[in-house]
């Protein structure tokens, strides 16, 4: 290399260990008292005198909750550890969040005031090995080991430094979202509450103090924290008998305290995921949607050991749920409510920083060059529309397996598809979404979408266009519709204040009507980095659990303007194609002992506590059929759009195969697309191999 060169690499080094700050943090492990609900447990660590109040477990009594003891890490003001620093209520069982920028050096003083040994292990950045916090065979000496295992009443300092590859590239947001964690036994101590937050911003984001330049920033802990795993269990004790609580910042049951939200203000969401099982969750603001690495969600997709930063612009005044969509995390406790506010001007000053959210373009980058000559087959609308949509709740008795496979096995078909003494086979009854051609309600509207089963008509929009939604409930018990992904969802006509409430919440009975105003937003349409289409899907929301599983749902498809002719049509794509992956829970539906009595010949002896007859009513379907009656053809160099939703009782994953063809997704070719649940994608295809 030549000297020159040479010379400038060492100043640039040098220039950039220049630029870098020290930031010191005094954060000791603390034992505490928790119940998950009463944010007073931690308001004695903010005492003057330091750290005091009842650090012991207290068994469930009638009337209270069961208290657990925990450990935490608490930020001091300076060495003497005597003082803790305030920190907001939201924070819950959270450790101080320590904030750096690349090319500084962070240098903690970590005491252990706990009865058991800590130490402190960070992720997402550099250090030697004293400073790693993780104890294993590497045939390192004795001083290096001193971080490993800090004994109680012990000290250790603890130094990492920033390097400028462990920041923000372009592409992401101001601060990356990693964790720090005590690693002695990494399971039982954070099972035991020892996790905080580390953000690693680009040079020059954080002021003096610290804190992110003019913005809100929240971190959110979404932990499944298992009491059975942690040091202090006592599997005696009473108050164990819920070992696995599904938390927010370790509060359950929409108690997090503080969670307040400026009005227009750009909010970054620093979201760390932890639990030691295989859960995952899908995390919805209602009424909001997210940024995450430029692409738009209407929600967070997650699982342990996740890291992430989201950014959300509230655009209404009010309160709303943050939660975990499946059923049974919701019903453990993973909610929290967040407070939306008009701020005083200081605050809004304060938080007034231009955004770095993507800007929305009208004309997205074509992300199917090079991949297909696509050839615009109509000319896009230039104006934003009104689409109106006349759409029914009805009851019909639904098959999943018109066909019955011949070649199935035997004990499956008969567990699943044969009527019986005690079983109801594979027709139930249901209700659907359905889709008439005008307000009379008379003639059904014939769909122009192949397979399309169970799914309500596909509703498709642009950002600024409007649907006039008139829903009409021809079912036996109430039922509504909503959208999930739209931000703006109103009654179409103006009602008195005595009736005014969130319409999600007003259920429709049976034979009325109801008209919808759903406008979509630039805060719901698809950004430069996402597809044309974004895949999203309406519901009932009176009873979403069992009104889902009764079979309302279908999809909504929110796109770029001028992406869509006059009369609805995608105007660069020969086809389209929707798909539900979709577990029916029949015993969760509705029509259960009516579905009972109708199918089965011996209604009056059925057990729905029998596990193999609960097992006979959960239905692994595509668009509500199963065993391959789900027939679609495509032509060969077809250009094709998938919108592909899982939606339903699956609390896992899905990968979906798409044999014989790839699909693009997010600029790469595959052939597996993973799905999380109450999630969409959508990946284009250009059918190039014939066959099944």
């Amino acid at each position: 290399m030549p000297t020159g060169a040479l010379l400038c690499l060492v100043l640039l080094s040098l220039l950039g260990e220049g630029i870098g700050e020290v930031r010191r943090y005094y954060i000791g492990a603390v034992e505490t008292a928790w119940d998950y609900v009463h944010s007073e447990l931690l308001s004695t660590l903010q005492a003057p005198t330091g750290v005091s109040g009842p650090t012991e477990p207290r068994p469930a009594t009638l009337g209270a909750l069961p208290r657990y003891r925990k450990a935490v890490f608490v930020e001091y003001l300076d060495a003497s550890f005597t003082q803790p620093k305030p920190k907001p209520a939201w924070m819950g069982l959270l450790g101080p969040t320590i904030r750096t920028e690349v090319y500084d050096t962070v240098v903690i003083t970590f005491k252990n005031m706990a009865s058991r040994p800590y130490n402190l292990h960070a992720v997402g950045v550099s250090y030697w090995k004293a400073s790693e916090g993780a104890g294993y065979e590497d045939e390192t000496s004795q001083p290096e080991k001193k971080g490993d295992r800090v004994d109680p009443g012990k000290m250790h300092t603890y130094i990492w430094e920033i390097q400028q590859n462990q920041g923000p590239t372009d592409g992401d947001s101001q601060c990356l979202t990693h964790s720090y964690s005590s690693n002695v036994n990494s399971v039982k101590d954070t099972n035991s509450g020892l996790i905080g937050a580390l953000l690693v911003c680009r040079p020059g984001t954080l002021v003096r103090d610290g804190m992110q330049n003019m913005q809100q920033d929240l971190v959110m802990l979404f932990a499944v924290f298992d009491e059975g795993k942690s040091w202090y269990s006592e599997p005696s004790s009473p108050a164990h008998n819920r070992t696995e609580l599904h938390t927010i910042n370790g509060y359950i049951n929409s108690s997090l305290p503080g969670l307040t939200l400026c009005h227009k203000k750009q909010v970054h969401w620093h979201v760390i995921a932890l639990g030691t099982g295989p859960e995952v969750h899908s995390i919805f603001f209602e009424g909001h949607t997210f940024l995450v690495r430029g692409h738009r969600l209407s929600s967070l997709e997650i699982s342990p050991a996740t890291y992430l930063t989201a950014q959300t612009t509230p655009g209404t005044v009010g309160s709303f749920r943050i939660f975990c969509q499946i059923p049974s995390h919701q019903q453990a406790g993973m909610e929290a409510v967040v407070k939306v506010e008009e701020c005083p001007d200081e605050l809004q000053q304060k938080m007034g920083q231009p955004s770095d959210e993507p800007e929305y373009l009208d004309e997205p980058e074509e992300y199917e060059e090079g991949y297909h000559v696509i050839q615009v087959r109509s000319s896009a609308k230039k104006d934003p529309a009104m689409w109106t949509h006349y759409i029914a709740a009805e009851e019909v008795v639904w098959d999943y397996a018109p066909v019955k496979p011949v070649s199935l096995d035997r004990n499956t078909s008969s567990l699943f598809l044969e009527a019986g003494p005690q079983r109801i086979g594979s027709k139930y009854k249901k209700v659907m979404f359905v889709e008439y051609e005008d307000a009379t309600f008379k003639k059904r509207k014939v769909s122009s979408q192949p397979g399309q089963g169970i799914l309500g008509p596909v509703l498709k929009g642009e950002v600024g266009d409007q649907f006039k939604i008139v829903f009409r409930n021809l079912a036996s018990r109430p039922y509504n519709i909503y959208p999930h992904g739209l931000t703006s969802v109103h009654p179409y006509h103006a009602m008195k204040p005595s009736q005014e409430k969130d319409v999600k919440d007003i259920p429709i009975a049976p034979g009325q009507s109801f008209t919808y105003r759903w406008s979509v937003t630039t805060e719901d349409g698809p950004t430069q980095a996402d597809p044309r289409c974004l895949t999203r899907f309406y519901y009932s929301s009176i009873n979403p659990v069992q009104d889902t599983a009764s079979g309302l749902i279908g999809p909504l498809l929110i796109c770029f303007k001028e992406s869509m002719d006059q009369r609805g049509n995608q105007i660069m794509s020969d086809a389209m194609r929707v798909v539900l992956f979709s577990v029916f829970d029949e015993n969760r539906s509705w029509y259960l002992e009516e579905n009972i009595r109708r199918f089965c010949t011996d209604a009056a002896h059925v057990d729905t506590q029998d596990p193999q007859f609960y097992a006979s009513n959960v239905m692994h379907t595509i668009n509500g059929y199963v065993f391959d009656n789900l027939q679609l053809q495509l032509c060969l160099q077809a250009v094709v759009y998938w919108y592909v939703l899982s939606v339903g009782a699956q609390t896992d994953f899905l990968s979906v195969f798409f044999s014989g063809n790839t699909f693009k997704h997010n600029m790469v070719f595959e052939d597996m697309l993973t799905l999380f649940p109450f999630s969409g994608e959508t990946v284009f295809m250009s059918v190039e191999k014939p066959g099944e």
